[in-house]
């Protein structure tokens, strides 16, 4: 897993929570996304949680990294984010460190990164586990002066794109 992102300067900080779209689907199930987001290279690195209250096995902790791609269209553009998370911990398989995937995001944003929709699947006790229908929403901890710039800067990487 690539846990270096190129160009740091321009690194901001996004969070996001996912719920399922039926909330009693899962319990009380939720996805916590804490991204670093390089919007000149598209990529972006950060951990996340896998949590249910309910459930007390349910606690998957993940170091992600992924893409992030702009998509334009007419009626609505949107913002494609995949992140692949490996096991926050080292695992030892007969003396080698291994890094064991355990989570599989795909989002689809509004192109103003706030809000959207997505899926997950994530691995417990060896079972992987999906959510096939989540609501996804940016932490308001997040801050609007971050996602200001976050939205100047995609923008001027648009442009330049096309």
């Amino acid at each position: 897993m690539n846990t270096l992102i190129g160009d740091h300067s321009e690194l901001l900080p996004a969070a996001y929570l996912l719920k399922p779209n039926k909330p009693n689907q899962l319990g009380d199930l939720s996805l916590t996304l804490q991204l670093l987001i390089n919007p000149r290279a598209n990529n972006l690195i950060g951990v996340s949680q896998v949590y249910a209250t309910t459930d007390t096995n349910t606690n998957v902790q993940s170091s992600v990294d992924g893409d992030w791609q702009y998509i334009p269209s007419v009626n609505k553009p949107t913002i494609v984010i995949v992140l692949n998370g490996v096991c926050a911990t080292k695992v030892r398989f007969n003396g080698e460190v291994k890094e064991v995937e355990n989570l599989k995001v795909r989002l689809l944003l509004n192109e103003d990164w706030q809000f959207g929709y997505g899926m997950f699947e994530y691995k417990k006790e060896g079972t992987w586990h999906k959510v096939a229908s989540a609501v996804a929403q940016l932490d308001e901890r997040t801050g609007s002066e971050k996602l200001d710039r976050l939205y100047t800067l995609c923008e001027s990487v648009k442009t330049h794109a096309y």
